[in-house]
């Protein structure tokens, strides 16, 4: 264990103060995410065709500039038609999503709608776990949320 104070690094994991800290070596979490969602990218516009008859024209991570010169970025955005009318389906992509990040992923919904040139913008979370509270989250707020054989929760 190591003496308060002091600070080393032991297979991937960094420990200061004696607190653990996650850390993945070599940017390993990274690269995970990346291929996570590259896999969300070609897999959700196929759930949305499938269970809804949505019509994809597009599908990719966007990243939003806003005037103060914040930016947010957006893991996946679908842009089609659902019944002829434009939908744009913003996501965020989780192995486990939290309730706590279902409402912060909202608040970033709500600040990049406007750039988004579509009046119907929908929220839709896609991971590969979600507890009952996560899931309810969702639900409360309109949301979808997907797994990757079908989405599991949408709104009504």
């Amino acid at each position: 264990m190591p003496r308060a104070g002091t600070a080393y690094r032991r297979l991937g994991a960094t420990f200061l103060d004696g607190e653990r800290r996650q850390e993945t070596p070599c940017g390993l979490g990274q690269t995970a995410g990346y291929a996570v969602e590259a896999y969300v990218l070609e897999r959700l516009p196929k759930l949305l065709s499938r269970r809804f008859g949505f019509i994809e024209t597009s599908a990719m991570p966007e990243t939003f500039t806003h005037p103060d010169g914040s930016t947010d970025e957006i893991d996946v955005t679908v842009r089609g038609t659902l019944d002829g009318r434009p939908v744009a389906f913003i996501g965020e992509t989780k192995t486990n999503i939290t309730p706590r990040e279902v409402e912060d992923f909202l608040k970033v919904v709500e600040r990049v709608r406007p750039a988004m040139q579509c009046e119907d913008v929908r929220a839709i979370f896609f991971a590969y776990r979600a507890s009952g509270d996560a899931r309810q989250a969702v639900a409360a707020t309109g949301g979808y949320l997907a797994f990757p054989h079908d989405i599991i929760v949408q709104p009504g």
